[in-house]
């Protein structure tokens, strides 16, 4: 989210997706956290008051996902059964979020 929301953060991240750009690094993303920035960045734009840039910054974010797994400098994970059980368990243990 920091990427297409200015917020604290966003410069190291648009730091680190230059670098996936230029392939120098490779990033990695469960399918479920492409949905997870989708919500984030539609709940942020309504609190802010700008719901009309939702369409724009959904564009940008599934096209840095497009792009990036294109160059193979972005991997998309499935996830699993085994993997919501094991993140279940920090999720009671540490009362995280999604």
């Amino acid at each position: 989210m920091k990427r297409y929301i200015k917020e604290e953060g966003s410069e190291e991240v648009r730091k680190i997706f230059i670098s996936a750009y230029n392939g120098d690094v490779v990033l990695h993303m469960h399918l479920f956290n492409v949905g997870e920035a989708l919500s984030a960045i539609h709940k942020a734009t309504r609190r802010a008051g700008r719901p009309e840039i939702y369409p724009l910054l959904k564009k940008r974010l599934l096209g840095d996902v497009r792009r990036l797994t294109k160059l193979g400098a972005m991997r998309l994970t499935p996830l699993t059964i085994s993997q919501i059980l094991e993140a279940s368990r920090y999720v009671e243990k540490h009362s995280l979020t999604s």
